[in-house]
């Protein structure tokens, strides 16, 4: 298994961030520091549980969640946010033949959400149907994704055609050489595509060479015609398009799918505001994308971007006699199961990720900071 130190690090930068003309709150504190030690982890170290964990005062948990997968240095922290949600909520409303719904751990063919697909939709300019940007956030929100998403047909790319696992297994190392090798990739494909470039497909030339190292270094089955047709591509967004999704159907959701968000424009939001919103959706059943967390310092001192999660529940926890108590919220993150499985399954501060919120300034209110519009997204 990967040093979870190092690979926190390469997830973290491999994160498509958002920039914003705005700052992190002052104190910073580790985000995603458990509150409570897990009764597994205290039968494996000895240890006791934290003592205000004693009694656990309320809880909303989401059942039936998607299984926790690894964005790894390829994917992005908002690809798989939005992977995770859109899975959920295909699982909640589709019902099998059975007249069951369906295990969303392991949903069948045809229901099963690409989370490296929505990079399709993450990872390029509003509509621009068909291009993929590796590196490219273009200061979109998650609101901003989803409703071009909407636009777009809501049609999704299955996980049983192009799976993010053989993909990432091919792709990237094991280790921390991982995006030295993801950008060595990219930067071979840019060189090819500028050096054999044809507008008509009958122009490009065979290069039994380019199919050795582009299949060699990814999970992609490249063929010639394949390559021809990519090649043939107006530019390189749609080059990449084309090698790692062409050969994918877009399958249409047809379900009736509303997209909400919170805070509004101009409103003022509090951390108090925030934390009751998320606890209110949560107990409708729905996950919320929890955007613009910055969980290192440095990343935040001048506004310049933060990490996508889902959050999939809340706990209020206390000591003995209830007079010392916590909230946490439980994170749902991209960072595979190895990390839940570490730090108690995801659950951790909910004052803690709030407090770590990059925020916007008030305007003509010097000092005073609010939460990003829009800043939690989930689906009705």
């Amino acid at each position: 298994m990967r040093n979870l130190t190092k690979q926190f690090t390469f997830l973290l930068l491999s994160c498509v961030t958002i920039i914003f003309s705005s700052k992190a709150l002052a104190a910073f504190s580790n985000p995603f520091v458990p509150v409570c030690t897990s009764k597994k982890q205290v039968q494996n170290t000895g240890t006791n549980a934290n003592s205000v964990c004693s009694n656990e005062v309320e809880s909303t948990i989401i059942e039936n969640m998607p299984a926790y997968k690894s964005q790894d240095e390829i994917g992005n922290c908002r690809a798989f946010s939005m992977g995770t949600v859109f899975q959920k909520f295909i699982c909640d409303s589709v019902l099998l033949d059975s007249g069951n719904k369906m295990n969303c751990l392991n949903p069948p063919i045809g229901y099963d959400v690409a989370n490296f697909g929505m990079l399709a939709y993450t990872n390029r300019k509003p509509q621009e149907p068909e291009a993929f940007r590796p590196g490219f956030s273009g200061g979109r929100t998650m609101y901003d994704i989803i409703t071009d998403f909407a636009e777009n047909g809501s049609s999704v790319i299955l996980d049983s055609c192009k799976s993010f696992d053989k993909i990432v297994n091919n792709l990237v190392s094991k280790n921390v050489d991982g995006t030295m090798k993801k950008d060595k990739l990219f930067s071979y494909l840019k060189q090819l595509y500028d050096s054999k470039k044809n507008s008509t497909e009958a122009g490009v030339t065979d290069c039994a060479e380019c199919l050795n190292e582009i299949n060699k270094n990814s999970g992609l089955n490249v063929n010639f015609d394949k390559l021809k047709n990519a090649l043939g591509s107006d530019n390189y967004d749609k080059f990449l398009y084309s090698l790692f999704f062409s050969d994918c159907e877009m399958k249409p959701l047809l379900l009736d799918i509303k997209t909400k968000a919170y805070p509004p424009d101009r409103i003022n939001a509090t951390a108090v505001d925030m934390k009751n919103k998320v606890v209110e959706v949560l107990k409708k059943g729905k996950p919320v994308i929890y955007q613009n967390i910055c969980i290192v310092p440095k990343q935040c001192d001048e506004g310049g971007g933060g990490h996508t999660t889902v959050i999939s529940g809340h706990k209020k926890v206390c000591n003995g006699d209830n007079s010392v108590c916590k909230e946490m919220f439980k994170i749902h993150n991209s960072w595979g199961k190895a990390w839940q499985d570490q730090n108690n399954d995801g659950w951790v501060d909910a004052d803690i990720i709030l407090q770590n919120s990059i925020q916007d300034d008030v305007k003509d209110q010097p000092g005073k900071k609010r939460f990003i519009s829009g800043n939690i997204v989930w689906l009705e």
